[in-house]
């Protein structure tokens, strides 16, 4: 690919997202303005997009280790909009924070804090740099804490039925 080439890449990209999508080309679910629904129905399709790798067994473990901890984080930034307990602009990149605001919340307790705080530094972070590589075990077991996080904040919610998941 030469300069060029990405050159026009990236401007058909920015072009793209500038543009409102088709109706018929937006993802189901997603479709909509409320902010706790979108965050939540996020967990759900990255919960199904990482069931379908797990099944389709092809080695795809390191998008689902990352999609386990975006939709964790996604269920409990669901559940802090829900009781207004962060702003609907509040943009969380801080992992760590907003395992802080998820305990603060009464999600879990500050043990599990510590330890989801721990596995995403020391695990995550390997993997990243060669020291903990990706795994059909790591992976499954990200997906099985993902999903039991998953349906822990459904269950706790006042819009659990808003969840898309299976």
């Amino acid at each position: 690919m030469t300069n060029s080439d990405m050159e026009d890449a990236l401007e058909e990209a920015i072009s793209k997202f500038d543009e409102s999508p088709p109706h018929e080309e937006i993802e189901n679910g997603l479709n909509t303005e409320d902010s706790m629904k979108l965050q939540l129905r996020k967990s759900c399709r990255l919960l199904d997009a990482s069931e379908k790798l797990l099944e389709k067994d092809e080695s795809h473990y390191i998008i689902i280790i990352d999609a386990c901890f975006i939709s964790i984080e996604r269920s409990i930034q669901a559940y802090l909009l829900e009781k207004k307990l962060i702003d609907e602009g509040e943009p969380l990149f801080d992992h760590e924070k907003i395992y802080r605001l998820g305990r603060q919340a009464g999600l879990f307790d500050e043990d599990f804090e510590q330890r989801i705080k721990n596995l995403w530094k020391d695990n995550r972070s390997k993997t990243y740099y060669r020291d903990g590589l990706p795994s059909k075990g790591r992976a499954e077991k990200m997906f099985r804490l993902a999903e039991a996080v998953h349906n822990h904040i459904v269950g706790m919610s006042n819009s659990g039925h808003k969840c898309i998941c299976k």
